[in-house]
């Protein structure tokens, strides 16, 4: 990639200009203070993610986008972050055609708080590295396709990540 752009928004409506662009490989973190100009408030919600882009007879083309995050703001006094994910299980053995459903929950950074509501962002997001060999519905059931072996990938709303790993007969 030749650089990356940053975008954040209120809410969950994706941002239309990055916050922040990264130009060339250089950095691993950037810190965003303003959104649409103004310095962030800490009580809203954000709607974040990133994509890496290439310089193609002089234009940008866009490679790839990442998970989008939605983050609580620190000061909001009703819901809390996502701390750490975890699966029950992240072996899987499956037979082409079976079913087989992930089991997951967080810890969240404030105890004390509920966890962000579904209408900004599903608790959890499930990805397959491979449809061709298993798929995975967005309530986490995994099902044979074809023999082999792939990964589903299990995203908390604010873009913690783990892995499963399946295996189908």
């Amino acid at each position: 990639a030749d650089g990356y752009h940053v975008y954040a928004q209120y809410g969950t409506e994706k941002a239309d200009t990055p916050v922040k662009t990264i130009k060339k490989n250089t950095k691993t973190k950037v810190k965003i203070s303003k959104i649409n100009g103004k310095k962030i408030s800490g009580k809203k919600n954000f709607y974040v993610y990133v994509e890496a882009y290439k310089i193609v007879d002089g234009k940008e083309v866009v490679l790839a986008k990442s998970t989008t995050a939605n983050l609580v703001g620190a000061k909001d006094t009703k819901y809390s972050n996502v701390k750490k994910l975890i699966l029950k299980k992240s072996e899987f053995n499956l037979n082409v055609g079976d079913t087989e459903k992930i089991k997951a929950k967080v810890k969240l950074v404030d105890k004390s708080k509920k966890h962000m509501p579904d209408s900004y962002s599903a608790k959890f997001r499930y990805k397959s590295s491979d449809e061709g060999i298993a798929t995975v519905t967005k309530y986490g059931t995994i099902e044979g396709v074809k023999a082999g072996t792939c990964t589903i990938y299990v995203y908390s709303s604010n873009g913690l990540m783990k892995k499963a790993e399946v295996t189908v007969a």
